[in-house]
């Protein structure tokens, strides 16, 4: 009889699964699912975090979040989109998250500054996917 293989959907779980390899686990940013005080402290420690859809795919509902000195003051400001808003202090940047996230589960993970080519920032991913018997493809 094939092993069968699951599929599992949820980002939270998959960085789970994935931090049990020793390999892998240096390479993977840090996850936590999101609510108003790890949200708070990610940014105290990160400066810039990326709040992701527990299940979602194809960068829908990502937003780029990050905490600025200005002056003599913190600001905070997120990306949805194109659009980015600013806001004076944590909590009011908080309530304006909670609308965009419409009560979804949420992560946020630590971000990680993007190359940038001729201006616009880029990414390379690598999909890797088991096949039918069993083992790993890049696909």
């Amino acid at each position: 009889m094939k092993k069968q293989i699951r599929h599992i959907s949820n980002k939270l779980t998959k960085t789970k699964v994935m931090a049990r390899s020793q390999e892998l686990r240096t390479y993977i940013p840090v996850t936590r699912k999101m609510d108003q005080s790890t949200l708070h402290e990610m940014l105290q420690k990160y400066n810039m975090v990326y709040i992701k859809p527990c299940c979602g795919s194809l960068g829908k509902g990502v937003m780029r979040m990050e905490r600025t000195a200005r002056k003599d003051r913190i600001q905070y400001s997120y990306q949805a989109g194109t659009h980015v808003r600013s806001f004076p202090d944590y909590d009011t940047a908080y309530r304006a998250i909670l609308k965009e996230t419409q009560g979804k589960s949420y992560l946020v993970q630590k971000g990680i500054r993007l190359l940038v080519y001729e201006g616009r920032p880029f990414d390379i991913r690598v999909m890797v996917q088991r096949n039918l018997k069993g083992g790993w493809d890049l696909s």
